[in-house]
Formats: structure tokens, C-alpha cells, sequence
């Protein structure tokens, strides 16, 4: 006989509401049908995460219901990848993902220059194909030779009229993919729910982070690195993998990282490097043991592979100049405050919060504020930290994402763009190595460690399981992209047309330039599409021209390279320009009529005389210009 005291105390039902939470608990346990050898999918929250501390066989997870969870996941993340960047999809060969004047250009140039160096028996760290005469130093810049190399057959087969840049556009496609994936599989170690993994291996891949380099800059868009050892580092922990095996994906892993560039291996060394000295203070007894005589010396193996693979790379990154010479870390520094509000890139965010994300300090503007995490995102990764805090496991990346934060923020901590209290971290921004990376670029690790605590939170089992689901697909809707935000010009934040004219396309340079000579090309540098040019053409000309992060002696000091850049002649061009023209054997300026400025009239007082072809404007140097030397 129910207690009828009980009974009349309890509030009226509403049946509507209860029909919602049966749906929703339907739903949601669709999605967590378990994975049966990675962790249970019942019991305490301490007892789930057995994907960190105990051996588990992984027999079990190469099942059908595994795979099958791998290819809706993978599924999922391509259709994200495609749907984010769909002009470049319609259009591979002329558009792009992005919109950062010259930096994509540089990585179309490389997938042309070390397939070409290689075949032809050149060294491929230096070229003379651009910067003429300077002998220019490809390994202290990212000259992306993993993704070139691997994509030269697709080149070959497509042709180079389209081949570079559809190239390009299947990197920066991949490039999601596989960091989500892999954070899917790291998630789904953990938790050994595939529902929960599926949704933090999204927020890690499609992360602020991506959308943010997604505008121009393949080599930070890979980010697979960090994921990938990570769910190496558990696997050989747990004895599921053997040394040798272990070793050798480290070392794949940071050969292909290394090959795309460098900076994502060195700040995932560094975290890498916090979050072993962290287990080491925290674990229990035997994950010391495993940790010290295991996984650390067998990382360093594999770190001394990739460096001995990759030593000519690095040597020359060892000797080459700075790359960005003078350049202030400072400058890109995360606020406090980009963390929660949402710039432009968002929809969530539009033009609702401009005035206070334009306080953001960062100089690239908005393609470098890449840390926003959301409410939503920040809530489920607070309440997973708190969940499984009693796991040594969760400690760790709970430090771990503290100190990157720390490190996004710079040296001086600012709120809403106003300088307010020092930081620990400048006492190591001004360093070697240090004093080149972009602060703000590390919240790629806090946004990694949100995802995982995330998806540890929306896995556990329990009451309200539904609506943490709710709130866990409100932080994927709040970095969704805004496809409608426009820079000052009007040209759409995730697309660019990057076309060359038909002087490039149909051919027409072979008929008005002798091979191998050198042009200037205008407008110029990181302004203009040359690098691709010149790739289009297959090296057929050289360039007194260029862009890959740093300029050579020859041209750092020029009067006219300040002009060029400046968009605006100085007191004497004429003398000033002649002289460069000389000094760098030009023996053709082509100009682009839409980008020309006021350089036509220059050149005409220069006695140089205007040809029309193939939608470019060809000014022939004659011979008596070239032999001049001197400064420019």
C-alpha cells in the first residue's frame, strides 16, 4: 500500500514534460551505446575512466560496433569540413577557405618547389626561384614539404594550372578531419562512450582555434599532433601497444608535424613536458613507475628518430635567419575576456559583441583570436573537471589547460583590451624560440582539454543525462561559424578567390618572357598571388618577389621593397626603382591593372613601355636598366 503521506507531498506531473525527457533519454542512449573493452559504461564516475589508468584489452574495440561508431564519426567530421568550406568545394581550383593576402600562396608555391627541387637534384631548403639573386633558406620557414610531396601525384594528374591550389584546399579539408577524429578516439579511450567521444572529438577539430587559422596558415591548421600522442602516451601506459609499435606512430607523427611546421611540435612539446612533470607529482605509485621507466625514455626514442629524419630540415631552421625579425609576441595575446565572448567569426556572436571583441589586443585581428570557448562548452568542461576530479588522470589536464591559459594570455594579463596585472609568462616570452609564437595560439590545448573534459562529463551515467546532452549541442552551435561576416572590403571571412590571370593560365608568359629571367611582379609580396604564378608556370621565370615570413638582406633594406609594400611612392621612385631593377636583374615588371596603384605612371617615366596581355600589363626592362648597380 503506497504511503499516502509520501504520496500527497509529491508535486503534480506534467505529462508534456515527461514525454520530452523520455524522448530526449531515448536519444541519448542511442548515442551511448557502449563500447565494451575501453571503460565501463555504469558506475561511479572514478571507475569510468579506466582508458587512463588500468590495462584494458583492446581486442574489443577493432569489433564491428567500434568500427562502426569510427565511420559515422569520420562521416560526420567530413560533412563539417565540407559544409564550413564550401566554396572552396564548388570551386577547388579558384577559391579557397580563407582570406589572408599571400600566406596561402606560399603553400601552393611548395607543393611545386620540393617535388621539383627533389626530381631535378636541387637542394630543396634553398631556392633562388624567388628573392633573385638572394639564395633563400626554406627551413626556418614553413615551406610545408609532408603535404607537398605527399600531393605531388594529385598534381601531377590534375595538371599545374589548378593543381596547387586544390592541393591547398584538400589540406586544409583534411586538416579538421583528422584532428576531430583523432580527438574522437582519445575521447572514446577515456570514456568509452562513442555518442560523447563523436561530439568532443567536433568541438576539438572544429574548434575557434581552426576557424581562425582556417583563413590562411595550413601549417597551424594541422593539429593532430598533440591528440595523437596523447593516445599513444595511454595506450603504451595501459601495455596496449608494444614499445616497438609505440615508437615508431610517435615518430610518424612527428615527422609528418615537423614536415608541416614546426611550431605546433615545439608548443606540444612544452605542454607535453608540463603534463609529465604533473603526473609525476600526482599519479599513484605504479603510473610513476610506468611513466619513468616506460613512456618516458620510449618518447625520447621517438623524438630522436624524428630528429634524426629530419635533421637537414632542422639544421637549416638551426642556421636561417629570424623569421620575423623584430616581430613583438606580445602583439598576439589572448584577453581574458575572448575566452567567453565571441567575435564575428561566430554566429552566435555577429556584430553583438564588436565592441568588445574589437578591444581584443590581438594584431592579426580576428584570424588571431582563436580561444573562444562559450558558455556552453566552458559549463560541461567545468562540470567534467569536477566529475572526475578524483582521478589522477583529470588532475592532470585540469593543470595542464591552466598553464596554456596562462600562456595565451601573455606576459601582462588584459581584460576587455586594458593591461591590468603581470604574468609569469614573461619571464619566457622574450626568449629564444619563445619570443616567435603567437601566445593566443596556444589555446588550441585549453580548447583540447575542454573538449576531453566535456565529453568525460556528458558519459556519465546517472539523472539529467538528456539535458546534458542539450547543453553539450548548444556548445557545438555556439562556434559555429558565421558564413555571413565580411572584412572592410566586402569579401566573405571564409572565402577568396584566388584565379590568375590567363598571361598565367593559358600560357602566354612563355611568349613574352625568356626562361628562367626574372620579373617583378606587382602588386607585390604578401600583397599579390605571384608564389602561385610562378607555380602555375613550373618555375618557368624567377621572381624579385616573395613571401614567406622574412626578407632577405637584399631587399629588407629597400627603398623601393617600403614602397611596394606601402602602396605609395616615396620623394624620388624613379631613381629608386631603377636602381632595384639593376640591382636584381629584372628583366619584365607584370602588373595586375585591378592592384596597379600608381606604379604604371612610374614605370612609364621610367621609358618603359606598356603591353596588354592576358589580363596583365607587361613593362619589358631593357638591357641598359639592368646593367645599372647600386642601392634601390
Amino acid at each position: 500500500m503506497p504511503d499516502t503521506a509520501t504520496t500527497a507531498a509529491e508535486p503534480p506531473t506534467n505529462p508534456a514534460a515527461g514525454r520530452i525527457d523520455r524522448v530526449l533519454d531515448r536519444v541519448a542512449d542511442g548515442l551511448e551505446r557502449p563500447v565494451h573493452g575501453l571503460g565501463a559504461v555504469t558506475g561511479t564516475v572514478g571507475e569510468r575512466f579506466s582508458g587512463w589508468g588500468r590495462s584494458r584489452p583492446l581486442a574489443a574495440a577493432s569489433g564491428l560496433l567500434a568500427r562502426r561508431h569510427s565511420l559515422i564519426a569520420l562521416i560526420l567530421y567530413l560533412a563539417g569540413a565540407i559544409v564550413i568550406e564550401y566554396h572552396a568545394v564548388l570551386h577547388p581550383g579558384t577559391e579557397i577557405a580563407g582570406n589572408i593576402v599571400g600566406d596561402p600562396t606560399q603553400y601552393m608555391w611548395a607543393m611545386w618547389w620540393w617535388p621539383h627541387a627533389i626530381l631535378g637534384g636541387l637542394n630543396p631548403l634553398v631556392t633562388h626561384a624567388i628573392w633573385v639573386p638572394d639564395a633563400y633558406n626554406l627551413g626556418s620557414v614553413t615551406s610545408t614539404p609532408v603535404p607537398a610531396l605527399l600531393l605531388a601525384p594529385l598534381n601531377a594528374l590534375i595538371g599545374w594550372r589548378a593543381g596547387p591550389v586544390v592541393s591547398y584546399n584538400l589540406c586544409m579539408l583534411i586538416a579538421p578531419v583528422l584532428s576531430a577524429w583523432l580527438a574522437y578516439r582519445l575521447c572514446l579511450r577515456v570514456t568509452g562512450a562513442p555518442g560523447a567521444s563523436i561530439l568532443g572529438g567536433w568541438l576539438y577539430g572544429f574548434s575557434a582555434y581552426f576557424l581562425s587559422q582556417l583563413q590562411g596558415h595550413l601549417n597551424l591548421a594541422f593539429t593532430f599532433l598533440p591528440v595523437a600522442l596523447a593516445l599513444l602516451a595511454l595506450a603504451r601506459l595501459n601495455g596496449d601497444i608494444s614499445r616497438r609499435r609505440f615508437v615508431t606512430l610517435a615518430a610518424v607523427a612527428l615527422i609528418a608535424q615537423i614536415g608541416i611546421g614546426t611550431e605546433i611540435v615545439f608548443t606540444t612539446t612544452c605542454l607535453g613536458a608540463v603534463a609529465v612533470m604533473t603526473a609525476l607529482l600526482i599519479a599513484p605509485p605504479d603510473a610513476r613507475r610506468r611513466i619513468v621507466g616506460r613512456l618516458v625514455p620510449e618518447l625520447a626514442l621517438a623524438y630522436l628518430v624524428a630528429a634524426v629524419v629530419c635533421s637537414p630540415l632542422l639544421y637549416y631552421a638551426l642556421i636561417g635567419p629570424a623569421v620575423n625579425p623584430g616581430y613583438n609576441s606580445r602583439l598576439n595575446v589572448a584577453d581574458l575576456l575572448s575566452y567567453v565572448i565571441p567575435t564575428p567569426l561566430f554566429r552566435v556572436g555577429q556584430n553583438r559583441f564588436l565592441p568588445i571583441a574589437d578591444l581584443f589586443p590581438a594584431a592579426a585581428g580576428f584570424t588571431e583570436t582563436g580561444t573562444y570557448l562559450g558558455l556552453p562548452l566552458l559549463a560541461g568542461a567545468c562540470a567534467g573537471a569536477v566529475a572526475a576530479w578524483r582521478h589522477w588522470g583529470m588532475r592532470v589536464l585540469v593543470l595542464c589547460a591552466v598553464v596554456a591559459c596562462v600562456w595565451s594570455l601573455g606576459p601582462t594579463l588584459i581584460v576587455a583590451g586594458q593591461a591590468t596585472l603581470p604574468l609569469p609568462w614573461r619571464l619566457l616570452d622574450l626568449k629564444p624560440a619563445f619570443d616567435e609564437i603567437s601566445p593566443v595560439r596556444i589555446g588550441l590545448y585549453v580548447e583540447l582539454a575542454a573538449a576531453v573534459a566535456c565529453a568525460v562529463w556528458l558519459a556519465r551515467p546517472g539523472r539529467w543525462r538528456a539535458w546534458r546532452w542539450l547543453l553539450a549541442l548548444l556548445a557545438v552551435a555556439f562556434i559555429a561559424p558565421n558564413f555571413n561576416h565580411t572584412l572592410p572590403t566586402g569579401q566573405p571571412i571564409f572565402a577568396e578567390n584566388v584565379s590568375s590571370p590567363a598571361f598565367i593560365t593559358d600560357g602566354l608568359y612563355r611568349r613574352e618572357l625568356r626562361h628562367d629571367e626574372a620579373i617583378l611582379p606587382i602588386p607585390f609580396g604578401p600583397f599579390g598571388n605571384s608564389l602561385l604564378w610562378q607555380a602555375q608556370a613550373r618555375g618557368y621565370f624567377r621572381e624579385a618577389s616573395g613571401w614567406f615570413g622574412y626578407y632577405p638582406d637584399g631587399y629588407r633594406s629597400s627603398l623601393t621593397v617600403s614602397e611596394l609594400l606601402s602602396f605609395h611612392p616615396f620623394t624620388d621612385p624613379y631613381r629608386h626603382l631603377r636602381h632595384f631593377l639593376g640591382a636584381h636583374d629584372v628583366g619584365a615588371v607584370v602588373v595586375l591593372p585591378a592592384a596597379a596603384g600608381p606604379w604604371p605612371h612610374v614605370l612609364t617615366q621610367l621609358g618603359l613601355r606598356r603591353v596588354e596581355t592576358g589580363g596583365v600589363w607587361l613593362y619589358r626592362v631593357p638591357a641598359r636598366l639592368r646593367l645599372l648597380r647600386g642601392g634601390s
